[in-house]
């Protein structure tokens, strides 16, 4: 029994040792070839990170209001301008309400929030066809803390893009 176990351990053994390499060769090494971030803020062109970071997939909006500021017009031309040229299948645009107020009342503005940002998107020449709309009220924040820093990250309207 204890040669059978002997010979299971060297077979092991030997089985690692075949599996692994060295290059010895003082030949060229092979260029490794970078990947493709010649897209907005150093992602891949096209990508969905580069959708969300580089362009930025979200915009922020006032206390108990749907209405765009500029800033979050600026993002909405850069997130237009970004569909048009890559064209995805679908952008689905969610909107969202701090923990203040109603789940009714959350639910019916975050819906404005997003209707707002599509409308806005659309009138920047993107196809009504490719967006949706969503509102989830309060139901999915990004910050969870009780105080004014914390629901303004939490009012938005999201671009997904999918």
């Amino acid at each position: 029994m204890l040669s059978i176990s002997k010979l299971a351990s060297i077979a092991a053994v030997l089985a690692i040792a075949a599996c692994s390499s060295t290059n010895t060769s003082d030949g060229p090494a092979t260029e490794q070839v970078p990947s493709r971030t010649d897209g907005v803020g150093g992602f891949a062109a096209g990508s969905v990170q580069e959708f969300e970071k580089g362009v930025g997939g979200t915009v922020y909006f006032a206390l108990d209001s749907y209405n765009l500021d500029a800033p979050a017009e600026q993002v909405l031309r850069a997130q237009a301008e970004w569909i048009s040229k890559y064209n995805p299948a679908r952008v689905v645009v969610e909107g969202h309400a701090d923990e203040r107020g109603t789940r009714e009342y959350n639910l019916a503005l975050s819906e404005r929030r997003a209707n707002s940002a599509r409308n806005y998107l659309i009138s920047q020449g993107v196809p009504a066809n490719l967006l949706e709309t969503i509102g989830y009220g309060k139901e999915r924040p990004v910050s969870t803390c009780a105080n004014e820093s914390c629901y303004s990250l939490n009012r938005r309207a999201s671009s997904v893009i999918e």
